[in-house]
Order: C-alpha cells, then sequence, then structure tokens
C-alpha cells in the first residue's frame, strides 16, 4: 500500500509544481513580448526619424530657393529704382 504523509496531497504538489513552472514560462514569454514590442518600436523612431531628415532637407532646399527668388526681386525693384507700374 502506497504511504501518504498527512496533509501532503499529490495532485496539490503537482499543481503547484505546475503553476510555477507556467508562470515561469509566462514571465519568458512576456519578456520575448516587451523586447518585441522594443525592437518594433525602434524601427517605427528610426524610420520616423529618416522622415524627418528628409522633410528638414526639402524645407532647407525650399528656403533657399525662396531666398534667391526675394534676392531677385529686391534687385529687380532696385533696378527699377522703386518704380511701381
Amino acid at each position: 500500500m502506497a504511504q501518504r504523509q498527512e496533509g501532503v496531497d499529490a495532485h496539490s504538489v503537482a499543481g503547484r509544481y505546475n503553476d510555477r513552472i507556467t508562470a515561469r514560462m509566462t514571465d519568458r514569454l512576456l519578456a520575448r513580448l516587451f523586447v518585441l514590442q522594443v525592437t518594433s518600436l525602434e524601427l517605427v523612431c528610426r524610420q520616423h526619424e529618416s522622415s524627418l531628415k528628409d522633410r528638414d532637407s526639402t524645407i532647407a532646399a525650399q528656403r533657399s530657393e525662396l531666398d534667391k527668388h526675394a534676392e531677385v526681386a529686391a534687385l529687380i525693384h532696385s533696378l527699377s529704382g522703386g518704380k511701381k507700374n
């Protein structure tokens, strides 16, 4: 006949062991999920930074063109003696 200690149930011991295993697996899965989320956010951040750099370059080029046009307009104004038609 199998001996059992009083107050110790094999099913409850197995249940507690399974709970610990499940908790460890859950912690590992959550850690992996967190790493994936961080990696994904880093990628999105790099893409946005690249987009912002492109926009900054476009703005700088447009500002340069606007300055050139303003200079031409000022030159024309000065050559015409400031007269308006």
